[in-house]
């Protein structure tokens, strides 16, 4: 029988990668111009994986602090919310929350508030899941969308609620 975590650890970079993959396919040839960007930014993160060695670390790099995959789970966190603020997609945000997660369990390891690894292993590993997850999905529902209702924008036109964007335009 395999371990939850022998199966994060061991599983999880396969699949994500091969995942990112045909997502990135499917985002060029479906998505627009959000969808592109964060399929672009799913082949980066399996890409720093490669070269940061995550899929052959193992359990052991979940026993200490590494700033690399710190710094590229905080760049996922910017690049993410950058689109979820502007994207007129509802899916970005849970995208940004997961990898919220994922940069504020960095920061607890960091600042050594867990006891063991496997809180930290868990917080770290599933956001991928659920960022990989929720853009299949809002790539496919974009996807339904489109051939239900034509094209709709891709970006919002403001970023603000609409009677604060008014009272802008007033001053």
């Amino acid at each position: 029988m395999i371990s939850f975590e022998t199966a994060l650890l061991d599983r999880s970079p396969t699949i994500l990668g091969a995942t990112a993959v045909v997502a990135l396919l499917m985002a060029w040839r479906f998505g627009r111009a959000p969808e592109r960007f964060l399929a672009s930014l799913l082949l980066a993160i399996v890409a720093s994986d490669l070269l940061l060695g995550m899929p052959d670390s193992g359990r052991a790099a979940y026993d200490r602090f590494r700033i690399g995959i710190t710094v590229r789970d905080a760049l996922v966190l910017v690049g993410v919310g950058a689109v979820a603020l502007r994207a007129n997609r509802l899916y970005p945000l849970v995208m940004a929350g997961a990898a919220l997660v994922a940069a504020l369990a960095h920061l607890m390891r960091w600042l050594e508030l867990f006891q063991g690894h496997f809180s930290y292993l868990v917080l770290t590993t599933a956001p991928g899941i659920v960022i990989v997850a929720a853009f299949l999905t809002g790539l496919a529902l974009h996807i339904r969308r489109e051939r239900l209702s034509g094209p709709y924008p891709a970006w919002r036109e403001t970023a603000l609620p609409p009677a604060i964007a008014d009272s802008h335009k007033l001053a």
